[in-house]
């Protein structure tokens, strides 16, 4: 019988053994904890070479919830929630407010042509809208104020007073009103063309004195929209107030009309809506407005708010859409955008004042924090995730990254 020589053991067979196993595990952790710290991690504030440099931060902008519904109420009255007041007072008083609304149909004249006047109003017994009907005398040279006097008008029975009432104790103050058509007859005749127009110093378009009188003038102006009856059942076309255009506008009056001087619904309609279609043509309307009311005799009060800042950009956002096209709900988007764009160009300048109200503040943190807040109160905090305070270091206002 031969003798076969023991295998020498090697580092195979070793490695079989479990406690050489788990001494080459632990020995791997170490090593790849080891190098772990050793790697330098890379700051995601800077970049290297070769590596792509990660987006900035969104900022998201903070609107007061009276901006927002002013907001709101201006490009789309129609589906508004009341309560919306001008957020333009340095002192908001407390205000009633009210959102009125009315609904009915008007038909083209006898020269083919009909159209839809509204009027700011602050009275539920004095006619807001004027329209034709089918035996009013309207071609496209007759002025509006024939139309008027052939034509039919309607009240906002909703609102809560009286002429009486808002001539004497009662003050107003409009918010915003929009109106908006659709054609309502057969879709054999559907047809005709429909123009929206604002008058941009909001004269009255039922005077003689009015800018436009007619609708080919209303058609061919640079900030009216012309479109055609789509009949599908939607609102055809539609035209918001974009807002004040006097100082006078943005106070509480004691008028039946706050936007005119001359109390009637001639003077004081700007919101013109015409149609050149066939005579007869039936359009429905809806006519919307939200409105303000102070004095002795007003009742459920509710807090007004103040947000200059906001409602300065507001404003001149709305007018830059109004200049070209009239404001309507489409308009939503747009004004946003608009908005946000000019609190964006903001940031530098807060930068520079945050700057130098730390320098005039040092040591005192508790005021130039007082200050920053009422200063920078349209801004957010920037990121969600604060920076976490060392011992002994004041709490001071979150930091805007851009």
């Amino acid at each position: 019988m031969s003798i076969v020589p023991p295998i020498p053991p090697t580092y195979a067979n070793q490695s079989t053994s479990q406690y050489v196993k788990k001494k080459d595990v632990k020995r791997t952790r170490k090593r790849a904890a080891y190098d772990s710290r050793r790697t330098m991690k890379a700051n995601p504030r800077y970049t290297r070479a070769g590596v792509q440099k990660m987006p900035a931060p969104k900022i998201a902008l903070k609107v007061s919830n009276c901006s927002m519904r002013y907001m709101a109420a201006l490009c789309n009255p129609f589906q508004a929630e009341p309560g919306a007041c001008v957020p333009c007072d340095l002192f908001p008083l407390p205000s009633q407010k009210i959102r009125a609304f009315t609904r009915g149909s008007f038909a083209c004249g006898v020269g083919g042509v009909g159209f839809i006047l509204a009027a700011p109003c602050a009275a539920n017994d004095a006619p807001a809208i004027a329209y034709t009907q089918a035996a009013s005398p309207m071609t496209v040279n007759d002025p509006v104020n024939a139309g008027i006097t052939g034509g039919g008008t309607q009240f906002l029975a909703g609102l809560p007073y009286n002429i009486v009432q808002v001539n004497g104790a009662v003050q107003a103050r409009v918010v915003s009103m929009g109106i908006r058509i659709r054609y309502a007859g057969t879709e054999a005749g559907r047809s005709g063309t429909i123009a929206c127009y604002e008058d941009q110093d909001h004269i009255g378009q039922g005077t003689p004195g009015g800018a436009l009188t007619n609708f080919n003038s209303v058609q061919l102006n640079t900030s009216a929209t012309v479109s055609r009856p789509s009949g599908d059942g939607g609102w055809d076309a539609c035209v918001c107030s974009s807002g004040p255009v006097t100082p006078v506008e943005l106070e509480f009056v004691a008028r039946t009309y706050p936007h005119s001087v001359t109390q009637t619904l001639n003077a004081a309609g700007y919101l013109l809506i015409m149609v050149n279609g066939i005579v007869g043509d039936k359009y429905d309307f809806e006519c919307f407005q939200h409105i303000e009311y102070i004095g002795t005799n007003v009742a459920a009060k509710t807090p007004s708010h103040a947000d200059t800042d906001q409602y300065g950009k507001i404003i001149q956002s709305a007018k830059e859409i109004a200049n070209v096209r009239p404001l309507t709900p489409a308009s939503g988007p747009s004004l946003w955008d608009r908005f946000s764009a000019k609190v964006s160009e903001a940031l530098p300048q807060l930068v520079n004042f945050g700057v130098g109200a730390l320098r005039a503040y040092e040591g005192d943190a508790g005021g130039y924090a007082q200050l920053l807040g009422g200063a920078a109160s349209f801004i957010t905090e920037g990121p969600k995730k604060q920076p976490s305070l060392r011992r002994g270091q004041t709490e001071r206002m979150a930091y805007i990254e851009a």
